[in-house]
């Protein structure tokens, strides 16, 4: 076993997730059939998904991450773009947080890539969340979602009620992640068709980004000890604040290339959306710990030393986009769609905060936790839950793994 593999296995044997309920356990038993009946999955699936599931969970979230990172290759290769010189091993850790990392290996050259165990979960059903708003078309026996010419209006006419399916499912993806720590522990939820294929699409540009952002860390060289980043401080640095900023545009910037290189039969609109998306999903995030978080309270954002704000980052691409866009219609109407997602994703986020400050003032129990999240009791593994698309997600024990199932 490489000093990275072995780095990355004692950090996922020594990991635990912290959520605002610091306990989870009371495992409830998994009703094969049921599952089976209720997703449609033939005896033969089930049975191969049980047999490889008993084998090596972890091996389900390798095979997702191992096949972006050969996408990744294979574009950077046509494309002539660098990579690092030696590959990362590349896993999951059960951190809470929609993010990843790049991590040097003590006393190596190697690295790892470390994805939050929920992360592409969570974009996966943000993203069906905010499809479900878009006004959808039917022309000519084609079907699809529409973009509103005037986004600030459109958005202003949304229903942001009680009854509203968008907002509902919105709501119960971020309770799940933010009280719970899994992104999965929301209802299961099977939308329209072209919802899921536009879906897929956005969340594979989204993975392909994060995944390439990381490389990018390592590639130019951002984890060598004469150029690590700074670990935060208590207090503000501005020297190592602009030093590791300008490191988050320099990754994101080769990030997004990457991913392009790796999607080029993708449309640019598709692909400025996904990448800009996972912007989207770390604003949520960090906007309702801030109201959740006792000590700071009200929404109250705390600037980060090592990462700018997602909307700068957000800014920096699609004046890329804007700069470099060989035609100037189509790099104007990528802009216009990844606002979309922005806005979108805003005025969701406060219909929600009223909620969320009530949720501090008086924190959930089990019993409110599980309506607020959708089901009439937290599974607690084994489970399985199908997100649509062919993704299938699993939690045993405590560890989780995504599944992209063939055909």
């Amino acid at each position: 076993m490489s000093n990275a593999l072995e780095f990355l296995r004692h950090l996922q044997q020594s990991s635990t997730i912290h959520t605002l309920f610091q306990s989870f356990q009371a495992p409830l038993p998994i009703d094969h059939n049921r599952v089976a009946s209720k997703f449609g999955l033939s005896p033969d699936a089930m049975a191969e998904l049980r047999s490889r599931f008993g084998d090596s969970l972890q091996s389900w979230a390798d095979s997702l991450l191992s096949g972006l990172c050969k996408d990744i290759q294979r574009g950077a290769v046509t494309a002539g773009l660098p990579l690092p010189p030696s590959m990362p091993v590349i896993g999951t850790l059960p951190t809470g947080r929609v993010n990843a990392m790049a991590i040097p290996v003590p006393n190596s050259s190697e690295h790892i890539v470390a994805f939050d165990s929920g992360l592409f979960n969570f974009v996966h059903l943000f993203c069906k969340a905010l499809l479900l708003a878009l006004p959808y078309e039917e022309t000519q026996g084609a079907a699809g979602v529409t973009t509103p010419a005037d986004i600030s209006q459109w958005c202003n006419s949304l229903a942001l009620d009680g009854d509203c399916e968008y907002l509902t499912r919105f709501q119960q993806v971020l309770l799940a992640s933010i009280f719970l720590g899994d992104p999965r522990m929301c209802e299961a939820y099977m939308p329209q068709r072209h919802i899921l294929h536009l879906a897929e699409e956005l969340v594979r540009v989204s993975e392909l980004f994060i995944v390439g952002h990381e490389f990018g860390h390592i590639t130019l060289e951002h984890l060598t000890p004469g150029n690590a980043r700074r670990a935060p401080m208590d207090r503000f640095d501005v020297e190592a604040k602009s030093y590791t900023w300008t490191q988050e545009y320099d990754a994101d910037r080769a990030g997004f290339a990457l991913m392009l290189a790796a999607t080029p039969e993708s449309d640019i609109r598709t692909c400025v959306a996904g990448a800009t998306l996972f912007f989207s999903c770390i604003e949520v995030i960090e906007h309702a710990r801030a109201i959740l978080d006792p000590p700071v309270g009200e929404g109250i954002y705390v600037e980060s030393i090592s990462h700018p704000p997602p909307s700068l980052r957000r800014e920096a691409i699609l004046n890329l986009v804007r700069q470099a866009s060989q035609d100037p219609v189509e790099g104007g109407e990528a802009v216009h769609l990844a606002r979309l997602f922005q806005e979108l994703a805003q005025r969701l986020m406060h219909a929600t905060t009223p909620l969320l400050e009530s949720l501090r003032i008086a924190p959930p129990d089990w019993r409110h936790m599980t309506r607020l999240v959708g089901l009439d009791k937290l599974p607690q593994g084994p489970f399985f839950v199908v997100t649509g698309m062919g993704l299938i997600n699993v939690n045993y024990s405590g560890r989780s793994a995504t599944i992209r199932m063939a055909g």
